[in-house]
């Protein structure tokens, strides 16, 4: 038995398999994309913990395991605790919204009895329903059941990405090192070094990420509050924890900065409150032209080694094709595959891989 030799696989073979895997691979992840998603963010969350970790490991002696159970529970207080330190503001805010949707309806059919075009009144019965009933449109039972598969199945996904923290922040050496044991020993070499270029992408973007938050806060806090909108401070504060989510994030904290201004109005301009309202979603829509065409680009483009208008590209691309979560990586994934593509071909074509690093 020791002297049977090992049949080795032919050109032709290896080349097949090699298809056959890169072919499973592809429909492995476009069928488990949100699952892929969810657990890369996860990952993301875990690595901007782990210096907390490493801080009580290292400086305060706290032993491992314990050291990540204490910065885990320190995450899920923060979790609870943010909304519930937001609610009384958000109440502030919106403690009169239930009153003005009562009357917006009157308000609406005063203005068009009065309002005329060329010499036309505009009658009331262009009101084919009151907002009561279209209200209550929403709420039949195809709808509702819709909302909850759509509530319930981003719950799980959240919930997955929540367990999947703990898990990184405890196993993350040991994942590390069972994928690195998979490759095969004359290419782990080259497998340490993809790694270690593949982590420094990562972390730079997370580093974009955050300064790129920080700005549109400020600039959106600053922007807002010099004209006068109510609770500027926490509107500033969501478009940036929301500016996370490319294009979906930075539009929910517009509705929200543009029903704040619909229903209190500005502290100082004399205006009504529908043109304020107008002139807050002018505003939102300057800065967020301003992050995507200028900030974002510029923020992380060079971070990613890759150019601003391929970072605006990938970023409305991935959004329009594959939905929030693949867009919130994609910069990364794009730099990500950048380096493997140049790694494979240098290989294809027998050339050294770290020449240009060297």
């Amino acid at each position: 038995m020791r002297n049977m030799k090992t049949n080795h696989w032919n050109a032709p073979t290896r080349y097949f398999v090699l298809a056959l895997l890169l072919i499973f691979v592809g429909w492995l992840i476009i069928v488990a994309r949100e699952l892929i998603g969810a657990l890369v963010i996860s990952a993301l969350i875990a690595y901007v913990l782990t210096p907390v970790v490493n801080l009580l490991t290292h400086r305060m002696r706290v032993p491992q395991r314990y050291a990540v159970v204490i910065v885990y529970l320190l995450f899920l207080a923060l979790l609870i605790a943010t909304p519930i330190l937001i609610a009384p503001l958000a109440v502030s805010l919106f403690g009169n919204v239930d009153t003005e949707l009562l009357n917006l309806e009157e308000s609406i059919e005063a203005f068009l009895a009065d309002a005329s075009i060329l010499g036309f009144t505009l009658s009331t019965d262009l009101i084919p329903v009151n907002f009561q009933d279209s209200f209550i449109d929403l709420l039949n039972p195809q709808q509702v059941i819709a909302f909850l598969q759509t509530t319930s199945t981003n719950l799980v996904w959240v919930l997955i990405s929540i367990v999947s923290v703990y898990y990184f922040l405890q196993d993350s050496a040991q994942l590390r090192r069972w994928v690195l044991g998979l490759v095969p020993g004359p290419y782990r070499q080259d497998a340490r070094r993809l790694y270690r270029l593949i982590k420094d992408v990562w972390e730079a973007y997370l580093r974009g990420q955050l300064v790129l938050m920080l700005f549109v806060g400020i600039i959106t806090g600053v922007t807002v509050a010099a004209v006068g909108l109510p609770g500027a401070s926490l509107i500033g504060l969501l478009a940036g924890l929301f500016d996370i989510v490319p294009s979906l994030g930075p539009a929910l904290a517009a509705v929200i900065a543009i029903v704040v201004a619909f229903f209190q109005g500005s502290n100082f301009l004399p205006m009504s409150n529908f043109w304020f309202a107008i002139l807050i979603l002018l505003l939102f829509v300057g800065i967020q032209t301003l992050e995507n065409i200028w900030l974002r680009p510029r923020i992380m483009g060079p971070r990613l080694r890759l150019h601003p208008a391929m970072v605006f590209i990938g970023v409305i691309g991935a959004l329009a094709l594959s939905g929030i979560l693949v867009a919130l990586v994609i910069v990364p994934i794009m730099r990500t595959g950048g380096i493997l593509g140049h790694y494979l071909v240098r290989r294809i074509l027998q050339l050294d891989p770290w020449e240009d690093e060297e």
